[in-house]
C-alpha cells in the first residue's frame, strides 16, 4: 500500500535521506531498483497467488473426518474477517466525515499533513531538500500531478471497500 498510495519513489527517497545516501551512486541506484520491484510488484503478485491457491483448494473445516455444520464455518469466517473489516470501515468513515466532493476528500486524505516528517528542523530541511531533488512538493505530490489522484490510488481505495 505504501508504494501505491504514498509512492515508492518518495518512500525510497525518505529512506535514502534517513540513511544519508547520496543519490546517483551505484549502491543508491541498485537499492532503488530492487525496492521498486519489491514494493510495487511482488506483494500484489504474492497476495494474488495466495488468494487463488486458497480459493482453489478450499474445503470446509472437519473434525475427526466429520465436516462442521455450515453455521460453524460461517462463524469461523466472521471471526476471521472481524479483524480485517476495521480497515475499510475506518477508511469509509474518514471519507464520509471529510468535507468536499469524493475526489477532494480522497485527495485530502491521501496527502501527508503539514506535521508529517522529521521532528528536528535541520532534518526537516534536509528531507525537504531531498524531496525537491526528487521533484516532489511538500505535500508529497509531483508538480505535474498536483491536485490529481492517480487512477491506481482510486482503484485501490475502491477495492478496499
Amino acid at each position: 500500500m505504501v508504494a501505491w498510495i504514498y509512492g515508492a519513489e518518495r518512500f525510497i527517497g525518505d529512506i535514502q535521506c534517513m540513511l544519508q545516501w547520496r543519490p546517483g551512486t551505484l549502491h543508491s541506484r541498485l537499492f532503488r531498483a530492487y525496492w521498486q520491484v519489491m514494493w510495487r510488484f511482488v506483494p500484489p503478485l504474492v497476495c494474488l497467488v495466495i488468494l487463488l491457491a486458497t480459493l482453489a483448494t478450499y474445503k470446509p473445516m472437519t473434525y475427526d473426518k466429520e465436516p462442521f455444520p455450515g453455521w460453524a464455518n460461517a462463524v469461523g469466517w466472521c471471526v476471521s474477517l472481524v479483524s480485517v473489516t476495521c480497515i475499510p470501515v475506518a477508511a469509509l468513515t474518514k471519507i464520509l466525515m471529510t468535507p468536499g466532493t469524493l475526489r477532494q476528500r480522497l485527495d485530502c486524505l491521501l496527502r501527508p499533513t503539514e506535521e508529517w516528517g522529521p521532528r528536528k528542523a535541520e532534518h526537516r530541511r534536509m528531507a525537504e531538500r531531498k524531496w525537491a531533488e526528487g521533484g516532489y512538493s511538500r505535500d508529497g505530490r509531483k508538480p505535474s500531478n498536483a491536485g490529481k489522484i492517480k487512477k491506481t490510488q482510486l482503484l485501490l481505495l475502491l477495492l478496499l471497500h
